[in-house]
């Protein structure tokens, strides 16, 4: 799958999922934009994204969540 991502995080109570996806993101887009202007630069082409300030978009605005309510979910996405 190589458009896209699983993680399995644990957060404790009072822990806010979108400000840490809203990070994780921010970071992550940086680093592969880097990795891409250094190593193929004519692929960068492909991350161009201009709206208000934003130049380049690397991840979808939105994010799919599943709560693991069990161990045997859990188990059975980590299989």
């Amino acid at each position: 799958m190589p458009n896209h991502i699983h993680l399995i995080l644990y957060f404790s109570e009072g822990s806010k999922r979108i400000d840490f996806m809203r990070d994780f993101k921010k970071f992550t887009s940086t680093k592969i934009r880097q990795e891409i202007e250094a190593h193929q630069p004519k692929k960068l082409a492909n991350l161009v994204y201009q709206k208000d300030h934003q130049i380049f978009k690397v991840w979808q605005d939105r994010f799919d969540e599943l709560y693991l309510a069990s161990r045997e979910l859990l188990v059975t996405k980590q299989n």
